[in-house]
């Protein structure tokens, strides 16, 4: 997601935060797979843009993600 302004970016982050912690409480008991995979990924804020990817090849999509910015 790419924000309008810090601030904004800021606000999306919180709420991408408390998507991940929502999904998070939801799949711990019940979709241990996919708890796993979760566990793995993160919310991140680079500037104005912010990110939340979650997938079995996270670290893969990370370094793409990342590099977007080089």
């Amino acid at each position: 997601v790419q924000a309008n302004s810090s601030e904004a970016a800021d606000r999306i982050k919180k709420d991408l935060d408390n998507r991940y912690s929502q999904k998070e409480v939801e799949m711990k008991d019940y979709l241990p797979d996919e708890y796993a995979v979760l566990k793995k990924c993160k919310v991140n804020k680079s500037g104005d843009y912010i990110s939340m990817i979650v997938s079995p090849q996270y670290e893969e999509l990370e370094k793409i993600y990342k590099n977007a910015f080089n």
